[in-house]
């Protein structure tokens, strides 16, 4: 894996820059000596007002209200500020089956990654890195994509494989697993459940049978920055997981224990996912391209996670 030296004075453009990876991403970056250019779709005055305990970055960090998803954006974009590495993190994020969610992930990531990889095209950089989904299907396997996330998600890996082979776009796929850690958004699972359990409140959730591959954001990023800076994995999809997988009726139990379980947890008061398919990531393969492996197992992430909560949740 390289040495974060190597991003020193690297110009480094990321979408999506206040999401969850995305905010953790531009921190590392910078503190590595990048010059980050931070993307987001909202203005800097409402990105600043939706902080609050998240804060939008270190100081020094250029940040730039852009839309990918909107014709000819992501192509100003480039030519204006000529980045040598871009990571495309913006899109509508949810694993939720509804109808609704058909056109935002549509736009958001499909739309949005293939005005990248046309402006990449016509202003070459040296090395896009694009976020593949767990949920997405594979190609060897004949399923059916979960979610409109999914199928988009999906449908982006595929358009990144093809403007690699025939048009050459150094594109790196980067493939994480079930993210998780301190300041994640509330409507995921392990914030939601901390924070109810931290405030006495019993959380709702489902049966708890699905299993994922939970890997703690620190690993995530330091994944990410490979990704970005290896040499000679163009076209390559790396998982980002531990290898192991994990119930989610074992991760509530371990939150609840980790804070004294104040209130009792309502399993199966949400229903289950229509289709759930559960993936372990291929360790193996990502730590000999890259030489990355997770390095904090779950009990020890849920615990980090459950004191990031305990110190910013007002009232615990």
């Amino acid at each position: 894996m390289t040495s974060l030296a190597s991003w020193a004075g690297t110009r480094v453009l990321v979408t999506g820059a206040t999401g969850f990876i995305g905010r953790h991403l531009v921190r590392a970056l910078a503190g590595a000596g990048a010059d980050v250019i931070a993307v987001s779709r909202r203005a800097p005055a409402e990105r600043h007002a939706g902080a609050a305990a998240n804060s939008p970055g270190p100081p020094g960090l250029r940040w730039v209200q852009a839309d990918f998803a909107k014709p000819g954006v992501a192509a100003r974009t480039l030519e204006a500020l000529q980045p040598d590495v871009v990571y495309h993190l913006a899109g509508h994020s949810t694993g939720s089956s509804g109808v609704e969610h058909v056109e935002p992930t549509f736009t958001s990531l499909l739309e949005s990654s293939v005005h990248l990889l046309l402006a990449a095209h016509r202003h070459p950089v040296r090395r896009i890195v694009l976020p593949a989904s767990l949920n997405e299907p594979f190609l060897a396997a004949d399923e059916v994509p979960s979610s409109p996330y999914a199928a988009a998600k999906w449908a982006t890996s595929a358009y990144a494989r093809m403007f690699h082979s025939l048009y050459r776009v150094p594109v790196v796929l980067a493939r994480p697993f079930m993210v998780y850690g301190p300041g994640q958004g509330a409507e995921k699972l392990v914030p939601y459940v901390t924070r109810c359990l931290l405030q006495g409140q019993p959380p709702r959730v489902s049966q708890g049978k699905w299993a994922a591959d939970w890997t703690y954001i620190d690993d995530v990023v330091e994944g990410m920055l490979a990704a970005g800076a290896c040499p000679a994995i163009e076209g390559r999809t790396l998982d980002l997981g531990t290898g192991e997988t994990h119930s989610t009726r074992e991760v509530v139990d371990l939150l609840s224990e980790m804070t004294c379980g104040r209130a009792a947890v309502q399993f199966g008061a949400l229903e289950d996912r229509p289709i759930a398919v559960v993936r372990q990531a291929s360790v193996e393969e990502t730590a000999t391209l890259i030489g990355w492996r997770a390095r904090i197992g779950l009990r020890e992430g849920l615990s980090r996670t459950v004191e990031w909560f305990r110190a910013n949740i007002g009232g615990v």
